[in-house]
């Protein structure tokens, strides 16, 4: 058998080099219209559905931009003010290349199914008797080959982080406007609006003290568990990106230290992927057996499934000492009660000291106080004369 021969291309199958105008290597514009345009019919009184999109990691907002332009520029989408809006993914295709995707089972859910009748397979088969040549054919990026009806385009929309667009071609299912924009919707002002407005402010006016992520650096990932929780702790150039923690759940309480120390990691690529995907960093665990599980055989499912997202990252777990992993260690270990009384052992004393402005000055050798007294004297005696019946 000749390995060095070159397998034939679709380009050289006769048919093809005959009609070249329907075998294109791309599709480079929407199909003209046809007898039938695809119409999304849904429920009747349907509300428009929005969802808010996922973060995405800088390389997926790179490639995202890419396959957006592409799109424009074949006149395949265009921009939308619609109020509709679906979520945007990136699925990895087999050669590693990015495929976008839009998350249509929102629309699917109020959409109104066509019903009619589907052959048997069988009776399919039995129609072929007789056949000497059969014929496969598939057209290339068919999902674009029939049009949109027009009115129906505004429910195609899908959002990305910086703009919202509709789709003029056959949707392949996968902006938020806020429900208060909706013409003739009721206002209904509640707790939970008002709790979630007074959330808003407190962290729009509050400056936490965590350094934005850079361009460039590698990123630093340390992870502790414990009966307690997990602890993650994001750096960057050795400055503190994140450290989000959480509870153990039930069924985790009864996993082996080895296990709760994998959950960590996985805890911290979920919740950091929009940091972490495409990028080279480093997780430092003090579980040192860690460092070789992507090389270990024997493996439970749960373990495989753990370190199959594992493959999804470039990333090497790395061992560090408890002693020398202090904050993950710490956090994951401190119960809300204790870190409550770290805050506050007695409200009645802090509130005296708040009242008598003390300030600390500390340096080298030299430690200075200055408080500020006030004679409460004539506070007493003027609430004892507003509450005296006789006066």
């Amino acid at each position: 058998m000749d390995t060095t021969k070159v397998s034939p291309g679709v380009s050289d199958v006769p048919i093809v080099r005959e009609f070249p105008n329907v075998f294109p290597e791309e599709l480079s514009r929407l199909p003209p219209h046809r007898e039938v345009d695809f119409e999304i019919e849904t429920i009747p009184g349907a509300a428009p559905i929005s969802i808010t999109p996922y973060r995405m990691a800088p390389s997926e907002l790179k490639e995202l931009k890419k396959q957006l332009e592409e799109l424009l520029d074949k006149g395949f989408i265009r921009p939308s003010i619609s109020l509709w809006g679906a979520l945007v993914l990136f699925v990895k295709k087999k050669d590693g290349s990015m495929r976008l995707c839009v998350d249509y089972r929102q629309l699917n859910r109020i959409t109104i199914k066509n019903k009619y009748p589907l052959p048997r397979i069988d009776d399919l088969l039995d129609q072929l008797k007789g056949a000497t040549m059969f014929s496969k054919i598939d057209l290339r990026s068919g999902y674009w080959q029939l049009l949109i009806e027009e009115g129906s385009i505004s429910k195609t929309t899908f959002r990305t982080r910086a703009c919202c667009f509709e789709r003029k071609g056959f949707l392949r299912g996968r902006k938020t406007s806020d429900k208060f924009a909706e013409k003739n919707a009721p206002f209904n002002w509640n707790d939970k609006c008002a709790q979630s407005f007074e959330e808003l402010k407190k962290r729009l006016t509050s400056a936490p003290i965590l350094a934005l992520p850079s361009g460039d650096g590698v990123y630093m990932v340390y992870t502790d568990a414990s009966r307690q929780g997990l602890e993650c702790v994001l750096m960057q150039h050795g400055k503190v990106i994140a450290y989000p923690s959480t509870q153990l759940r039930p069924h985790e309480m009864n996993y082996p230290t080895h296990d709760l120390e994998l959950v960590a990691i996985e805890h911290a690529l979920k919740i950091w992927r929009h940091y972490l995907y495409g990028e080279t960093f480093q997780i430092f665990t003090d579980h040192k057996s860690l460092k070789y599980i992507p090389i270990q055989k024997e493996l439970n499912l749960r373990q495989r499934k753990w370190i199959e997202l594992l493959k999804d990252y470039d990333c090497t777990i790395d061992y560090h000492p408890r002693k020398a992993n202090i904050v993950a260690d710490a956090l994951s270990r401190k119960t809300v009660d204790q870190l409550a009384s770290m805050i506050c052992y007695n409200m009645e004393y802090l509130t005296t000291l708040r009242a008598l402005d003390v300030h600390f000055s500390i340096g080298g050798d030299m430690l200075l106080a200055t408080m500020q007294v006030k004679s409460s004297l004539k506070d007493k005696i003027k609430d004892a004369q507003d509450k005296d019946p006789y006066l």
